[in-house]
């Protein structure tokens, strides 16, 4: 079916009022990330005491040596769901610890059949605990439908976004 030049035009209107009216939502989500970025990163806490209005929804540990430890947290705020890159402060006291945000990442709407994977990840065919993936959900042991990865870089302390080619996840919830 070809259209007219008349069709094409109102087609492109009504595209271009779509963009126009979408835009604020997501200037507003990328307004509030960043405010949540310029609050949380530098931020140091205590193993207890969370910081209000955030749910801690889990995490992993990554070890890089005896006295480098580093965590990557998922976190809910409000429906926005974020990852903190943080270093792990062994306190003076036995068993006492805290936490130091480094960086957050803002992860994207993760839908049905989609999930996380944290820390079970491979890239070609090494264990990377700093690898964090969304991937289809096969139910499968090993998941190689790789929608998005990052890596939590424990050295420069920022999450980096990867190339998917190459890597692989566990499913651990099999």
């Amino acid at each position: 079916m070809a259209l007219n030049n008349r069709a094409r035009g109102g087609i492109a209107f009504i595209l271009l009022m779509l963009v126009i009216s979408l835009r604020p939502a997501f200037s507003q989500k990328a307004s509030d990330y960043e405010t949540e970025r310029q609050k949380l990163v530098g931020l140091s806490y205590d193993q207890n005491d969370f910081p209000a209005g955030y749910e801690d929804l889990g995490g992993h540990l990554i070890e890089k040596g005896p006295d480098m430890k580093y965590a990557v947290t998922h976190v809910n705020k409000e429906g926005m769901r974020f990852l903190w890159l943080e270093k792990v402060h062994s306190g003076s006291r036995e068993g006492t610890v805290s936490y130091e945000i480094k960086d957050i990442l803002l992860l994207p709407e993760i839908r049905q059949g989609k999930m996380l994977v944290q820390g079970t990840c491979l890239i070609r065919g090494e264990d990377d605990p700093e690898i964090i993936a969304i991937v289809k959900d096969d139910k499968k042991i090993y998941l190689r439908n790789i929608v998005k990865a990052w890596r939590a870089n424990s050295l420069k302390g920022i999450f980096e976004a990867l190339n998917t080619d190459n890597i692989v996840c566990i499913n651990d919830g099999l």
